[in-house]
């Protein structure tokens, strides 16, 4: 994209060589920050609501339970560099123990906040961002904030200094959306917008594009009021996950700490420019998605500005501030919580639409409901429990830990099968129906243990693997016999649990 200027009476000359050409010609549109001006959002004429901090909203939206499943998975996890197994066996165990799911480590999957930049020194700012821009205005720093805050593991947020002053043109935000792009951010959290909303509009066609690569984007829905079609642009826009169905381009709106709707939201159906043209647009979905707190929320500010509200000991300089600008990033930072867990982009955002707070509100206002990043996480949970993948991984697991007990049974069975009169088939006989026998009660009682105790898993696997790797002198006819009736027995034994 590129702006052009020409003398006015050359202007429509201009734009009709362009578009025969086969470009797109639109004005030029300015995008500004949907945060309210502080003496707005406080009007004590407007419905007011007490002023929290977003620990406060971690909470409210349920992350903190989320936040400390995640703190005990990492504690649990077990660290590579202590696998004590021979060196040419290690990169198998590795494997192995990652494919069960017991190398966790944090995904930490990147992230974009197309915006004023950041200061990159404050106290809640610090080692979250592998990508930083000065901050002169405040507002990203404060955005930033609410992105982590939501997700204390995320360290790898990349900020652009797109609204330098406030405010950005087209050819602004075309260049940083692809430049975030091309960053290879996965996921992007928009605090802006315009109020027309025209979805076919540059910025539009751009934000799809981005969505149509399986990226998701999470945009303001505006600040317009409660008037009916007031949602503005991106936000209007939308592409739904092919696979999935899900909506990877979501409009946010915004609620105050008791999750009722914040005086200022923007509300759907559509936007302006889609109402006007209705005919061009039929069957044009609903574009609130979701809600969160948004209205008189205590944020970051930037150390070296003028300016904040409170000086907090630990947390540094704080702004009390208002807007779906406020609500948005902290989809963004749940949504990046979430996936820390390994769960599928399409999946993540699904998961979150599909169970939220239902508030009662019409869905032009409150869209799908209230985030509960918590009711998410479950159902992301059950339904990897679900998968084939899951299966396997109860199977093998179980198959594993069978055959390590069996193994360990196998050592006195192959030492009497070596007393027995001398004849080698008599020997391969023993130690092989020994072997079966062992192993399939093994794996009956490892396969039940597994599919009802998920941390089961982890810890036969593991002994599993020391075991086997270390026992293999034992010999291949008792071995395979154990072998043999652990996966019979652990099939069995898992199914027979359930």
């Amino acid at each position: 994209a590129a702006t052009l200027s020409a003398p006015a009476d050359k202007k429509a000359a201009l734009e009709a060589a362009l578009k025969q050409k086969g470009f797109s010609v639109e004005e030029p549109r300015t995008h500004t920050l949907a945060v309210m001006d502080p003496q707005a959002a406080n009007d004590p004429a407007k419905p007011q609501s007490k002023t929290v901090w977003l620990s406060d909203v971690v909470k409210i939206t349920g992350a903190d339970k989320v936040q400390e499943i995640l703190a005990k998975e990492m504690a649990n996890a077990i660290d590579p560099a202590k696998i004590n197994v021979p060196g040419i066996l290690k990169p198998a165990t590795l494997w192995v123990m990652k494919k069960l799911g017991m190398l966790k480590t944090p995904v930490n999957p990147a992230g974009s906040i197309i915006d004023t930049g950041n200061d990159p020194a404050h106290p809640m700012l610090k080692g979250h961002y592998t990508k930083d821009a000065k901050d002169g205005h405040g507002h990203g720093t404060w955005v930033g904030s609410a992105v982590v805050s939501m997700d204390p593991q995320q360290k790898n947020l990349r900020s652009y200094n797109t609204f330098s002053n406030g405010s950005a043109t087209t050819d602004d935000i075309l260049r940083d959306l692809t430049a975030a792009h091309k960053d290879g951010v996965e996921w992007f959290t928009n605090s802006w917008g315009d109020s027309y909303g025209d979805p076919a509009s540059l910025e539009g066609q751009a934000v799809i594009k981005i969505a149509e690569s399986g990226k998701v984007q999470f945009f303001a829905a505006g600040n317009e009021g409660s008037g009916d079609n007031t949602v503005g642009g991106p936000a209007i826009a939308y592409y739904k996950d092919p696979k999935t169905g899900t909506m990877m381009i979501v409009s946010v709106g915004a609620t105050d700490s008791d999750k009722v709707t914040a005086w200022f939201q923007s509300r759907g159906p559509w936007s302006p420019y889609v109402k006007e043209n209705e005919s061009k647009f039929p069957g044009y979905p609903v574009r609130v998605d979701i809600q969160s707190v948004g209205h008189k929320v205590y944020g970051a500010y930037p150390t070296y500005m003028r300016g904040a509200d409170k000086v907090d000991p630990k947390l540094g300089p704080q702004k009390e501030s208002s807007g779906t600008s406020m609500s948005t990033p902290t989809m963004g930072g749940a949504y990046s919580l979430l996936r820390e867990f390994g769960f599928e982009p399409a999946a993540i955002v699904k998961a979150m639409l599909e169970n939220t707070e239902k508030m009662g509100k019409p869905e032009a206002e409150g869209g799908q409901g209230f985030v509960n990043v918590l009711a998410a996480y479950q159902a992301l949970k059950k339904a990897q429990a679900n998968t084939t993948q899951a299966k396997f991984r109860r199977f093998f697991a179980s198959a594993i830990g069978a055959a390590a007990m069996a193994v360990a049974a196998l050592m006195p069975i192959s030492a009497s099968a070596s007393m027995v009169g001398g004849h080698p088939a008599a020997k391969v006989g023993l130690a092989t129906v020994g072997g079966a026998v062992v192993g399939f009660a093994a794996g009956a009682a490892a396969g039940a243990r597994v599919s009802r105790d998920q941390s089961g898993r982890d810890y036969g696997a593991l002994v599993g693997l020391a075991i086997i790797f270390r026992l293999m002198v034992i010999g291949l006819f008792g071995w395979g016999g154990a072998g043999a009736g652990a996966i019979a027995g652990a099939l069995i034994g898992a199914s027979s649990s359930h």
